[in-house]
This record gives C-alpha cells, structure tokens and sequence, in this order.
C-alpha cells in the first residue's frame, strides 16, 4: 500500500460499504454517487460520478491502480448515459463499488473489473467528493539532498557516541545546527 497514513474518513467509508454488502439493505441500481458519498458523510451536489469527476478540485489521474490510497474515491467516466461510476478504493487496486456483482449492494472488486464490464474510462482518484475533502495525503518528509541528509544522520550518530559533555560532542552539535539552519529543507 503506497500510502499507509491513518485516513479516519476513508476508513468509515469502507465499513460503511462493507456493511451495506453484508447487511443490506438493498437500494436502487444507478445510485453510485449517492451511496459512495453517504458513505463519506457528504451531502448531495452533482448529478452523477461524471459531474463530480469534472468538478472534483483535488484530481489524481492515473492508471496505476495499485498507487491509489485506501479509503479514497475513484471515478470513471463514461458509460451507456455517460453518467460514469464512482466507488470507494481499498489500497490493494480494488474497491467498494454498487451493482458491479449485485444490482443495489456493494461488492468488493478489482478495479480494473468495472471498466472491462461496463466500459467506463477509468479516471483516477481525488481528494474530495461534492466539494467536501475526504482525504489529506501524508506529509512528504523534509530532506535537504541524499548526501546532506547522509551527513547529518553521520553527525548524529557521532554525536550520540561522543562523551556527554565532551568536546567533540559540542563541536559535533554545532556543525549539526550550522547545517540545519543553514540549509533549508524541501520537500521530496
């Protein structure tokens, strides 16, 4: 799983799902976006998968489906009305989508599945459904460029075997700080 960071949101969207399957009760056929953003806790706005899709401020195209996170929305676009679909991922390149296996219910299925059954395009992913973030991506770690980085975990390690105290260990410390303050950090 790419991204393994505690998603509260998507992880309620999924039992959600994953109740509705076992327990019922059934719903009507046609009703992805209604069921996937009760499922998010979200209130309506757009018609269907496509418009939410096309509207959606936080978009991640992609083909890789294994790249998608877990608990998080994925959209297609497309179909006979061209209304497309919309499910809930699970990190493993599957998902919770409605009607794929049983009309009215969830199933758990590989995402791939939906486009070679219905047809749809497959979009990618986003951050937010109907206007409302579900998601927020970790943050990407702090680095200052591999040797930089590399230096400073050498200096600390040095640092930490000096004597308490000592003078190395001060001179250790105050090339360390010298190096943080002055050379920013940036995002990987």
């Amino acid at each position: 799983m790419p991204f393994a960071h505690s998603n509260k949101r998507g992880e309620n969207a999924i039992k959600a799902a994953k109740a509705q399957a076992q327990n019922g009760p059934k719903f009507g056929t046609g009703l992805c976006l209604q069921r996937v953003r009760i499922c998010f806790e979200v209130a309506a706005l757009y018609s269907d998968a496509s418009a939410a899709w096309r509207n959606a401020k936080k978009k991640h195209p992609t083909s890789d489906f294994n790249e998608i996170p877990r608990g998080v929305p994925i959209f297609w676009t497309g179909g006979p009305s061209g209304h497309g679909h919309v499910a809930i991922a699970t990190g493993d390149g599957e998902c919770w989508s409605t009607d794929i296996r049983r009309g009215g219910y969830f199933s758990k299925v590989p995402i791939g599945e939906i486009a070679a059954k219905w047809g749809h395009k497959f979009e990618g992913w986003t951050e937010d459904i109907n206007g409302v973030t579900v998601y927020t991506p970790p943050k990407k770690p702090v680095t200052r460029g591999p040797k930089v980085d590399a230096a400073l975990k050498d200096l600390r390690e040095a640092e930490a075997a000096a004597k308490p105290g000592g003078k190395r260990a001060g001179i250790l410390r105050r090339a360390r700080a010298f190096i943080v303050k002055n050379l920013p950090g940036r995002a990987k």
